[in-house]
Order: C-alpha cells, then sequence, then structure tokens
C-alpha cells in the first residue's frame, strides 16, 4: 500500500505547535506553518478529517467549544496556563512567553529544506520540530493541545492525529496491532549476572524494534501506539542511516539502554483480504525472526573464528 505521505504530514501539522498561545486565528497559522513544511498552500478542508475528530474523541472529554470567535477560549493568562498531569492530575502553571509565528516558520523551512521527498520531510518534522521548538523556549514540549482539557500536550496529539491518517488511507479503515515478543522469563533465570540482565533486555529491545520497522516503514513512527519513539536511540540510529536527513546521534550511554519494551500497539490499516503470511503482523514477526538469526548467526561466527585462533596457537605451540 502506497502512502500519500504529503497528506499524513499535513494531518501532523493540522493544528499549529503553539496553538496554546493563542486559539483565535489558530487554523490561519497553521496553513501558514503547512507552507512552510509543504512548499504549497494548504486548503482549510485539509486540516479538518476524520483522523483530527477521533483523536479528539480519543483524548479528550466532551468540552463546550471555543466559540466562532473563540470568545470562550482558555488563553495563558499573565504569562502562565494551567496544565495537569495526565495520570496524577497535579496541577502546574506554565509560565509561557508571546506567539513567535516568525521562529515557528524559520524553523519549519529549515528543517523541510533538507529534505528531498514528502517522506523525509514527515519523519524529518516529526523528530526535529519539537527539539528545535524547545531549544527556543522550554516550554514548547508542555503547551497542552486543548486548553480545555490541558492534560496532554500539543505534540500527543498530532502523533495520535498522523498515525490515524495514515490508518484511514486504506479502504477498510483502521485497526490496532497488538505484538508482543516472549517469553521473557527464560532470559531472566538464564542471567547470571548483571551483565547477563542487561544483555537480555537489550536483545529482547532490539528484537522488538526490528519487528516494529515493517510498521515505521510503511506508516511513519506516529503509528507506533505505545511505546513513545520519540528520541529512542534505535530509531534515531535506523533514521540516520536509512532517511535522508541529519538526525543527533544519540550518545553512548543511551545506546546501551534497552529502552524499549518487549511489545507494542499500533494503528495500522485493516486487512481482511491478505493472504496469510502476508499481512502486516505476519511481516513484523518475520522481521524479528530475521534479525533473531542474524544475532546467532554472528555468535556463533564470533566463537568459531576464536576457536579456530585458539587451535591455532595450539598447534603451533605443540610443534615448538
Amino acid at each position: 500500500m502506497n502512502q500519500n505521505w504529503d497528506d499524513i504530514l499535513v494531518a501532523f501539522l493540522h493544528d499549529p505547535p503553539d496553538k496554546a498561545l493563542s486559539i483565535r486565528g489558530h487554523e490561519q497559522r497553521a496553513r501558514r506553518y503547512l507552507a512552510a513544511a509543504t512548499g504549497r498552500e494548504v486548503g482549510r478542508d485539509e486540516i479538518h478529517g476524520t483522523e483530527d475528530q477521533i483523536a479528539s474523541v480519543a483524548e479528550r472529554l466532551p468540552s463546550p467549544t471555543a466559540g466562532a470567535g473563540g470568545e470562550r477560549a482558555v488563553e495563558p493568562f499573565g504569562g502562565k496556563l494551567d496544565v495537569r498531569h495526565p495520570l496524577s492530575g497535579t496541577h502546574h502553571s506554565l509560565e509561557v512567553g508571546r506567539l513567535e509565528e516568525a521562529i515557528v516558520e524559520q524553523r519549519l523551512r529549515q528543517i523541510a529544506s533538507t529534505c528531498g521527498d514528502s517522506r523525509s520531510r514527515f519523519f524529518a518534522l516529526w523528530r526535529l520540530l519539537p527539539d528545535k521548538l524547545a531549544d527556543q523556549h522550554p516550554w514548547f514540549d508542555h503547551l497542552p493541545a486543548d486548553t480545555r482539557v490541558p492534560d496532554h500536550t500539543i505534540w500527543h496529539h498530532l502523533n495520535t492525529t498522523a498515525g490515524l491518517k495514515a490508518a484511514l488511507q486504506g479502504q477498510h479503515g483502521a485497526a490496532l496491532l497488538s505484538y508482543s515478543l516472549g517469553p521473557v522469563q527464560p532470559f531472566i533465570e538464564a542471567a547470571r549476572s548483571v551483565r547477563d540482565l542487561w544483555s537480555g533486555s537489550m536483545i529482547l529491545s532490539w528484537l522488538t524494534f526490528r519487528a516494529m520497522l515493517p510498521v515505521i516503514e510503511r506508516f511513519g513512527p506516529t503509528a507506533i501506539v505505545y511505546p513513545s519513539l520519540h528520541g529512542t536511540p534505535l530509531l534515531d540510529l535506523w533514521l540516520r542511516r536509512e532517511v535522508s536527513f541529519e538526525v543527533p546521534m544519540p550518545d553512548e550511554d543511551s545506546r546501551k539502554a534497552p529502552c524499549l519494551p518487549n511489545r507494542f500497539l499500533a494503528v495500522v490499516p485493516s486487512e481482511p483480504d491478505t493472504p496469510p503470511g502476508e499481512s502486516l503482523a505476519d511481516l513484523c514477526i518475520a522481521r524479528a525472526r530475521a534479525a533473531w538469526k542474524e544475532l546467532t548467526d554472528g555468535v556463533r561466527h564470533r566463537l568459531q573464528t576464536a576457536l579456530d585462533e585458539r587451535s591455532l596457537s595450539y598447534d603451533g605451540w605443540d610443534k615448538r
């Protein structure tokens, strides 16, 4: 299935990252920002898709609208904006600055200019834009998606919307794909040291990531509902190899961290008519098995090489 990556990019930026700073006029800002990101004019109907409606329903309780002119909008007061933790409900007063549209447009153009096609542009903006804006103002990391229910960030909402857009491009609607790699217990039981425990965790993390790749390659990282992949070292290393834009190299400590669990959940197109062995789930399983074979073959080769070298050294000692 060929994805329309330009449509997914539009879904990802259908709301401006600074929406919470000024609800009034946010649609016009979104279209200007999208023009900077895509190099074309984006119509109003393009930023009001079914994927946005589903994402909003999934993320928040029904609330009164902001009003036709934004008269009921909840906006910053005195340079502060209320936000809440999504699980504990802990209240925090987030200090924010004024709207700086030129800065956002500049960052969008800088990132998009390094990419040759819509797919790489989407990957690049998804990976780099949150960090670039947070470098300018740290509060960009925490701006809520909806100031009426300020318990999830704008980035969460944009990710969900882009993931749904890719899934809904299929002919049969969207579906959830749940993948679990196991059993985990034998890895723990076989461990005889902390290093063994780390090795088992790292292997499971790496195998799970390899199983994710068919989803990421076809539908983008926003298709992964759980776990969050933004800034994950394994994905950053893959982006550096496979996608044509510059991703920061993860530091050595983070590259050594088994940062992914042994399971993931993704939103993907439904595949009721796919032949056995060709479904997306089958491809994920095949990738994990291929990665396991790659790993075992590499270990076997290293052991055989070491044994051959030791045998040669013993032969030389016997002749002496």
